[in-house]
């Protein structure tokens, strides 16, 4: 699965899915469209079952990178030992379809005296208790996130669209190829002629973007 298909594309642009002339074009394009976007927002958008570790940071949630989440198998905390421990499903929530990523420990509450490592309460520290606890890639997530066919945001998929109108043009064309009509494989040509990038040809798709770009507590 993909943000878009070649089809989505072709009914963008209006072209019958009898003309093939640059379906080997656009669907290479279209790929590096959804890479680009991806590597940008710092997520992955197609749904699937993913385990990552995180860090915590002693507050009372956190963010998975590939949100949406849709459904959360198993979580756990892995000390400095290497050990894991399973944490119930019941000590915990998470913000199903939702587009926060969050997962939060149930009763959460700030000002409370903070329960340490090996469950003894540390009188002379305050904090979020309930919490997820503060190491690194010591929160170990099983979960399934991103978009399915049904779910992915129609202004990410217009996005893509334009990015691939960007990027595939010109490619695959003969030299001095001004313009084409792909559903009648009508061709303009004109000495010389070359599309040229606009000014912000890097910038305008990445501010657009940034609606989708990931804001959590990834680390890899």
């Amino acid at each position: 699965m993909a943000i878009i298909d070649l089809a989505a594309y072709k009914a963008h642009r209006g072209v019958s899915d009898t003309v093939t002339l640059r379906d080997a074009v656009w669907t290479q394009k279209i790929a590096s469209a959804q890479s680009m976007l991806e590597t940008f927002c710092g997520r992955l958008f197609d749904s699937a079952a993913r385990t990552e570790k995180y860090s915590g940071t002693g507050k009372a949630f956190f963010i998975v990178r590939n949100m949406p989440i849709t459904a959360i198998a198993s979580i756990a905390l892995i000390d400095d030992a290497g050990d894991s421990t399973t944490v119930d499903s019941g000590d915990y929530r998470a913000d199903l379809d939702g587009e926060t990523g969050k997962v939060w420990r149930i009763g959460a509450a700030e000002g409370r005296y903070i329960v340490d490592d090996v469950g003894q309460l540390e009188t002379t520290r305050l904090g979020v208790s309930p919490c997820w606890p503060e190491g690194f890639k010591n929160i170990s997530i099983t979960y399934t996130g991103g978009y399915t066919s049904d779910t992915m945001p129609a202004g990410l998929k217009q996005l893509v669209c334009e990015m691939v109108d960007e990027l595939a043009w010109g490619a695959g064309k003969a030299q001095g190829l001004q313009s084409e009509n792909v559903s009648t494989n009508g061709y303009n040509y004109a000495r010389g002629a070359a599309r040229s990038a606009p000014v912000s040809g890097v910038e305008w798709w990445q501010s657009r973007a940034l609606t989708w770009k990931a804001g959590g507590s990834y680390v890899g």
